[in-house]
């Protein structure tokens, strides 16, 4: 069943496009955002609700940022135009994030980046999306991963999420008993 589940998850990561146009890049991002929005219906007691988010080109269009030369080291200015679209997008990324979190059960950020990358980019192109971050667990899939599987971040995601799924069922399943 592993084998299957790395060939659909692999098949689902790749699916998200990756454009070098910060319109199509933010657009595609918050059409993704208001749809899962959308279909969201809030959990009855009984149910349990997981939620894991990736973060670059999911949540923050982190290639066609660097692309532009926009990275955590770098000074340069942005235009007024991409100020306005990156905080259209971080209004949507915060409300989505607060609904996850009002959902109840447990939210992931799950990253292939290294520890603290999310907190650093979340400060740097979306900070309302900061005091978030402490209402959920954001889990580095490289930190965790790397040295058991070099070269191989879909393993190292694929692993993060297995443990995290195992460990919530594992302790619901205790709780039970």
């Amino acid at each position: 069943w592993e084998a299957i589940f790395l060939r659909e998850f692999a098949r689902f990561v790749g699916s998200y496009a990756i454009t070098d146009h910060i319109d199509e890049s933010i657009a595609h991002t918050t059409e993704r955002l208001r749809v899962f929005y959308r279909n969201l219906r809030p959990l009855t007691a009984e149910k349990k609700c997981f939620q894991i988010f990736d973060w670059d080109d999911t949540l923050l269009p982190s290639s066609f940022l660097s692309s532009q030369g926009y990275r955590l080291d770098s000074q340069k200015e942005m235009s007024q135009d991409l100020k306005n679209q990156l905080a259209q997008l971080e209004k949507s990324v915060v409300a989505f994030m607060k609904m996850a979190i009002a959902q109840g059960g447990r939210v992931y950020i799950i990253t292939n980046a290294e520890q603290g990358w999310v907190e650093l980019s979340a400060a740097k192109f979306m900070p309302s999306v900061v005091p978030l971050l402490a209402s959920l667990e954001v889990i580095s899939a490289r930190t965790r991963y790397e040295d058991r599987f070099p070269e191989s971040p879909l393993q190292w995601k694929y692993y993060a999420f297995q443990n995290n799924l195992a460990k919530a069922f594992t302790n619901d399943l205790k709780a039970k008993s």
